[in-house]
């Protein structure tokens, strides 16, 4: 065998081999030479194009370029030529490989000079795009949905950068607060928040982006309030989520949503306003009140309570129902309690003696009421507690001035209380006579049983204990009936 013979072989043995290697590569290989004849391709590329080698060897490339784009790809081609390197084909363009039957593939090319035998071709590395394309085009129609819909939205959507300059805004921002976006896109963010809430959302907005979270989002913060700056000058509480999304270690963007909330606010403000007056009402309040649940055991009392008991709210919490009756009284009480909760009666009123811890007696007038929720079951009762001790023992003491008084009244005759009720109106016993039609001698001894009987010595001190007896009854007959003591 000569040394020529052995030569070719083993070129023939590396034309071989390398035409495996390039079979077995992922992408279609094909090689044109300098006037763009097709000189070879693997099988990848005869499973791109449909076409078999044989079809497509010695022919020009722009057998696999779409029809219209031919001419086009001629030129570049040619240009190619002219400064042979290795580089993208179309960069930035949709390139696309035209199939035997003439449909169309999105392609990605890479092409590269190659020297053979002292000959130039050039290589092209056809990779199917099909899948990234498709891919790239569900993320920008993905990209265009998500958009419309923050559009949309009834909601504050706001981003920034790390540095807190914004970088976007919704349409829901110009609705909320007057403003245009282009006047706030650009500006810093704390710019646009009320002075006394800036510290606090610069540490916020540090710390979500010191916050080790992984890509490609960190964890949302729970929503806080901040006030906004409208275009009219005012201030609007914004219910605020924000979340830092992170693409790479070196970019971070942090992401808002917000709802104007002022109403709630201010209606949640009047709320805790009310309950604070209540709270004062009950705390401090001279009535007792006292409540009460289903179990009739005291939950809450307020210090009136505390006071008119003698013992402390710590005592009286938790105990049975009627914390503050005698027991031997509570039967009424009880028994009008029951009817209460199970709706025959909206409210009753009830006054009951009840022993301080110090063993005193004492009164109480005591309204209860039942509060229900919104399916009209009974929560719990509320109990007015109003001390009213004073009152039973003034009602005590009139009492018994006027059964007093009645009783020595009564020892009176008819005609000693007329005589009596003639010398209060200042006349003399002959006046009295005269009016009477009797003797003097007959008033003068009227006179003298009503001083014994009224225990005076004189006409003074009859005329001023007889309005004392007369004031007693008056009064005893005006003050309202004394309290039950059963």
């Amino acid at each position: 065998m000569t040394d020529t013979q052995t030569t070719n072989d083993d070129h023939a043995r590396l034309e071989e081999q390398a035409s495996s290697l390039l079979d077995a590569l992922p992408d279609g290989i094909v090689v044109v030479d300098r006037s763009g004849t097709i000189v070879f391709l693997n099988s990848r590329l005869e499973d791109l194009s449909d076409y078999r080698r044989g079809e497509l060897v010695g022919r020009p490339i722009e057998v696999l370029v779409p029809g219209g784009l031919r001419e086009e790809h001629e030129r570049h081609r040619a240009g190619f030529e002219s400064g042979r390197g290795m580089r993208p084909m179309g960069a930035g363009m949709d390139v696309r490989l035209r199939r035997r039957r003439g449909e169309e593939i999105p392609v990605d090319i890479q092409l590269g000079p190659v020297d053979l035998n002292r000959e130039s071709y050039t290589l092209a590395a056809v990779r199917d795009d099909s899948q990234r394309r498709s891919a790239h085009d569900a993320l920008r129609e993905q990209g265009t949905r998500l958009q419309a819909v923050i559009e949309a939205a009834p909601v504050l959507v706001m981003t920034m950068s790390s540095n807190g300059v914004i970088t976007s805004l919704n349409e829901a921002f110009e609705r909320a607060t007057g403003w245009s976006r282009e006047e706030w896109i650009g500006r810093q963010y704390v710019r646009l928040i009320h002075p006394d809430d800036v510290v606090r959302e610069l540490e916020r907005m540090e710390s979500i982006l010191s916050e080790d979270a992984p890509a490609p989002t960190g964890g949302a913060r729970a929503a806080h309030e901040v006030r906004f700056r409208m275009r009219s000058g005012a201030f609007r509480v914004f219910e605020v989520s924000t979340a830092a999304l992170r693409g790479d270690p070196e970019s971070v963007e942090i992401v808002s949503i917000g709802r104007d909330v002022s109403e709630r606010s201010r209606i949640e403000e009047a709320f805790r306003e009310s309950e604070e007056r209540f709270r004062r009402i009950f705390e401090e309040g001279p009535l007792g009140i006292a409540l009460v649940d289903r179990e009739l055991r005291v939950t809450d009392v307020n210090n009136a309570v505390a006071r008119m008991t003698g013992r402390t709210r710590e005592e009286i919490v938790g105990s049975r129902f009627p914390a503050i009756n005698d027991p031997s009284e509570a039967a009424d009480d009880l028994k009008q309690m029951t009817q209460l909760l199970r709706g025959e009666m909206d409210s009753y009123r009830i006054e009951k003696r009840f022993i301080t811890a110090s063993g005193e007696e004492r009164y109480a007038s005591i309204t209860t009421s039942v509060v229900h929720d919104e399916n009209a079951v009974p929560l719990y009762t509320i109990r007015i507690v109003d001390d009213i001790t004073d009152r039973i023992r003034l009602q005590r003491e009139v009492g018994e001035q006027a059964a007093s008084a009645t009783s020595i009244l009564g020892r009176l005759t008819s005609r000693e209380a007329e005589v009596l009720g003639l010398l209060a109106q200042g006349l003399s016993a002959p006046q009295m006579a005269a009016q009477l039609s009797v003797s003097t001698r007959t008033i003068e001894s009227h006179l003298a049983n009503t001083y014994r009987k009224l225990g005076v010595r004189s006409r003074h001190e009859a005329v001023s204990e007889f309005a004392r007896l007369s004031r007693a009854v008056i009064s005893a007959r005006r003050l309202p009936g004394q309290a039950s003591s059963t």
